[in-house]
């Protein structure tokens, strides 16, 4: 018998007899059950329109029934789900609800499958340097809201970033609690309300103007003597792509008749510590524009090889490694071309100055999103919201203005 079960306390199916003597079963359509009121008799039980039309119903732990009415199937299903997660963290074996952290961390580790190599590593990482420190030896049926609370409070005042607590918290920890949550070993999840720092607003992002885009880009190239390295950083400031993803280009990505680059893939570091080549961040390709100026750029590197990676190394054998470019490229070129060191430009912030220079072209938010290839508009939202400019007196102005007009009319 199941354990839990919803009735409809309103509708019932009915029984037919056909010609033949045979019985067969009917039930409401659709339409019917859309407009209640001139449902046909056949289908309403003695309970029609009285009460609240649905019910649960349940055995408890005690082999106790219990039930509970509800006005929507919605709600009846919602309650179930707990209801459900409740039966099985009481029925699930003790040993599995008395483990350790440490020990359901490494079961909820080896579930990743399809997970990036380096996505582990940082896991692994904070688990290591953080987590486990702190509960490694707890066991998961002890662990409250209250201490884990008391918990980011200590990882605040060790000066860890507000981004970087959010990681170790919700998603490395509240990664393996939310686990053992959804298999039944816990019955309420502690990490779900608990609060961690929101990142702080920086009203000036770390931003190159045009003039020094142009700087670093020819300094670039007098370090190496290459056009390659000028392309590369025109390539980053304005189109925003990431370092691995401007690398794993190759020359079939790029058409510069309709000055659109194609994102299928970025480098990532494999669980050996080597780069390979991995899908996009979010998963998911994606198409940037570019302006003419770079069209010039990037010609010669396509035509020179039209069938490699568009930013090669000097032998022309494999694309450019990330860390050997900006140790002895973009570094020495921020040098040259005289950026302070204490504005923070690295080279995953040139992201920063392309989208504040298309902020400042008149780009919104969805456009930001799909240029960066940030997961969600919220992503985009809280980082570049407080560049976008006020248009509230230009809302309202348009608003009287449309008012007077079909008034005047």
């Amino acid at each position: 018998m199941a354990k839990t079960w919803i009735t409809d306390r309103w509708v019932k199916t009915a029984t037919a007899t056909l010609p033949d003597g045979t019985t067969t079963r009917l039930t409401p359509t659709p339409g019917q059950l859309r407009n209640l009121k001139t449902l046909p008799a056949h289908f309403r039980t003695s309970r029609y329109m009285i009460g609240k039309r649905w019910r649960l119903e349940w055995i408890n732990q005690d082999g106790q029934r219990r039930s509970k009415q509800y006005d929507t199937r919605k709600e009846a299903e919602q309650h179930r789900n707990e209801i459900e997660k409740q039966l099985k963290a009481a029925t699930a074996p003790d040993r599995f609800m008395r483990q350790s952290f440490a020990q359901l961390a490494e079961i909820w580790l080896a579930g990743k499958a399809g997970t990036r190599a380096s996505t582990i590593r940082r896991y692994r990482l904070e688990l290591r340097n953080h987590v486990l420190p702190r509960w490694g030896e707890v066991t998961i049926d002890t662990i409250t809201r209250q201490q884990i609370q008391a918990w980011v409070t200590t990882l605040q005042a060790r000066g860890l970033a507000a981004r970087t607590i959010q990681h170790i918290v919700k998603k490395t920890f509240g990664g393996a609690i939310r686990y053992a949550h959804q298999e039944g070993w816990l019955t309420n999840n502690p990490v779900a309300l608990v609060a961690v720092p929101r990142p702080v607003e920086l009203e000036q992002l770390p931003v190159l103007s045009y003039r020094e885009i142009e700087q670093v880009a020819e300094a670039a190239k007098q370090v190496t003597g290459l056009h390659r390295d000028r392309a590369l950083v025109y390539v980053l400031a304005v189109t925003g792509i990431r370092i691995g993803e401007a690398l794993a280009l190759q020359t079939q990505h790029v058409d510069l008749v309709r000055r659109r680059i194609h994102i299928t893939a970025t480098w990532s570091l494999g669980a050996d510590n080597l780069p390979v080549l991995a899908p996009p961040k979010t998963g998911k390709p994606r198409t940037v524009a570019f302006p003419d100026f770079i069209t010039s750029e990037l010609a010669p590197l396509l035509l020179s090889d039209p069938r490699g990676w568009v930013f090669r190394n000097k032998a022309n054998t494999n694309a450019l490694n990330y860390s050997n470019w900006g140790n002895r490229v973009w570094r020495p070129a921020l040098t040259i071309a005289g950026i302070d060191p204490g504005r923070g430009i690295t080279i995953h912030k040139l992201r920063h100055t392309a989208a504040s220079h298309a902020i400042a072209a008149g780009a919104d938010i969805k456009v930001l999103q799909r240029m960066l290839g940030h997961a969600n508009a919220s992503e985009t939202l809280d980082t570049y919201g407080h560049l976008l400019p006020d248009r509230l007196d230009e809302v309202v102005d348009r608003v009287a203005e449309r008012r007077a007009l079909e008034l005047a009319g």
